[in-house]
């Protein structure tokens, strides 16, 4: 994708922690923060009057959650990226926030470091997850279950296997070289015999049996 004139939705309740990741943000000429919101309720104002390309918020507002604002989102006809940042780097919140549209998570430990990098990956189609986030939620899921990949055929490893590494359906399709209507069907057999709803469950469910771990994650990134 083309990340020429990326307007930038930021949402954090402190204004200092909004002027450093505009500054970070704004520096690069492809990126504009072209409007910040400090609540859910000036979020999902400023939605409703503008648009963006993506919205980077935080976890942690003073009246509600980001995740309200992911969940607003969903409901919207124009779909924007987004992207979470906050001090909760752990369980449940990195769930919460994926399974309610998040296409990246960032621990505000890092996330000016990752945060250029996390916007070019999500606005290109690809999950981002900070590498600390990654380690995290691969150690707080490591060993709570086994899956049965009996059910699946062995087509359905394989792409359960890529999926639950992070890969789209389309490069699935690349990778083992068969039509993305096919790998759709797959996708979706796989997701209805392990009762998972999303690829970031199949990720889930391959961490706990350790049948992957954060190092398969990181390297897509």
């Amino acid at each position: 994708m083309d990340n020429s004139n990326i307007r930038v939705l930021l949402v954090d309740d402190h204004e200092i922690v909004r002027r450093g990741f505009k500054a970070l943000i704004n520096v690069e000429n492809a990126l504009e923060v072209s409007a910040e919101a400090a609540s859910v309720f000036e979020a999902k104002s400023v939605l409703d009057s503008q648009q963006f390309d993506l919205i980077i918020t935080d976890l942690s507002l003073p009246d509600g959650s980001g995740t309200d604002i992911l969940h607003y989102l969903s409901e919207r006809s124009q779909p924007i990226k987004s992207i979470v940042f906050s001090i909760y780097d752990r369980e449940p919140y990195i769930s919460e926030a994926l399974n309610a549209g998040a296409n990246g998570y960032l621990s505000k430990r890092t996330a000016s470091d990752d945060i250029i990098n996390a916007i070019h990956q999500v606005m290109n189609n690809n999950a981002f997850l900070s590498q600390d986030v990654l380690v995290n939620l691969s150690n707080s899921v490591k060993g709570k279950s086994t899956v049965n990949l009996d059910v699946l055929t062995s087509r359905e490893r394989e792409i359960f296997m890529l999926l639950a590494k992070g890969k789209l359906v389309k490069e699935v399709a690349q990778a083992l070289r068969i039509m993305p209507k096919t790998a759709h069907s797959h996708r979706r057999n796989i997701f209805e015999k392990l009762n998972c709803t999303s690829s970031f469950e199949l990720t889930q469910l391959a961490l706990r049996a350790g049948l992957i771990n954060s190092d398969d994650l990181i390297d897509l990134n």
